[in-house]
């Protein structure tokens, strides 16, 4: 896929905005620099899957090996309206990658809505924009340069509110209030993805626990969570079946239709409060386009992100393509 100059300009953009350092100091992630957790996994692909779905990973019954990374988008706390992330590398994973750098890696970037609210070239360049000036000298957003009244308002109009973002800010806020249980959250693709001839999303699902009392802070909650046994979230998939009102190139609308099962990933008890996971979990490098060939990243808002995280993993030293840290 060609980078296109609209492309080039908004990875300038971001870049200036979200990923500034301190005095001396690397840079960090654009997004989703606080981490909560790193952690290994396993996904599992389901047998008998149906045709028009059994491709790519999705083709043959496996089990695959990965690293799963837990963070928020903006915030360390975790009471602010800010969207929390979920970012999965399985390995070992046979089949021609769309990158050549990192062949045997798939990714899965997720975050904790279907939607965004820059979810174009176009919006994602208006929001920067307006980040930035509002951030000023700041190395990293503030609550009120996260949500820009200007961005919200468009011409200071509160009858042309963009009532998407107003939506998604709520949503944070109630998630962060309501959901004690830091398993509880459905993770989404937004993007879309090549699957056969057609074009699909990607959701990890939680599954139901048993309901247990959990105190402190998420970090503390999650240990707990894992102490009373896996952590598990079934991998959805979401064909594409009314074109006219899905859009590739527009995040902030969200599919309606149906979802399908494909496979589990599974987080088994483990001691992940370490100062080496914090520190793999700081230094590994993600992205929609560490990929398989047969699930390549789709429409101009993916084309962008090829080159902002390749882009912003260079710029801060990350660890592509992944090395195991202990071999």
């Amino acid at each position: 896929m060609e980078t296109s100059p609209l492309a080039e300009r908004l990875w300038d953009e971001v870049r200036r905005t979200f990923q500034r350092a301190d005095a001396g100091e690397t840079p960090t992630r654009t997004f989703h620099r606080h981490l909560y957790a790193m952690m290994r996994c396993t996904l599992t692909i389901d047998a008998g899957l149906a045709d028009d779905l059994a491709h790519g990973l999705f083709a043959t019954p496996r089990r695959y090996e990965g690293w799963v990374r837990f963070s928020s988008a903006f915030f360390s706390s975790e009471w602010m309206p800010d969207a929390k992330g979920m970012a999965v590398k399985l390995i070992d994973v046979p089949g021609e990658t769309c990158l050549t750098e990192t062949v045997g890696e798939h990714d899965f970037v997720m975050v904790s809505s279907s939607t965004v609210w820059f979810g174009t070239e176009a919006l994602m360049m208006e929001y920067s924009r307006k980040v930035r000036r509002s951030m000023g000298s700041s190395p990293t957003p503030r609550l009120f340069d996260a949500v820009p009244l200007s961005f919200l308002f468009p011409g200071w109009n509160p009858l042309n509110a963009r009532w998407n973002m107003v939506r998604l800010a709520a949503t944070h806020c109630w998630h962060g209030l309501a959901y004690r249980d830091p398993v509880r959250y459905d993770y989404f693709t937004v993007t879309a993805f090549r699957l056969g001839g057609r074009e699909m999303k990607l959701r990890f699902r939680p599954v139901p626990k048993r309901g247990l009392r959990l105190s402190g802070g998420y970090v503390e909650r999650l240990k707990q969570r894992l102490d009373a046994g896996p952590v598990e979230f079934d991998l959805l998939v979401q064909p594409r079946t009314m074109p006219a009102a899905e859009p590739i190139d527009d995040a902030t609308v969200p599919w309606r239709s149906p979802w399908a099962k494909v496979g589990r990933l599974a987080i088994p008890p483990q001691t992940f409060d370490t100062e080496d996971m914090r520190r793999l979990g700081a230094c590994i490098s993600y992205s929609p386009w560490n990929c398989l060939k047969a699930h390549e990243p789709l429409g101009s808002m993916n084309g962008a992100r090829r080159l902002a995280y390749g882009n912003s993993a260079a710029n801060r030293g990350a660890t592509c393509p992944f090395r195991h840290p202990w071999p």
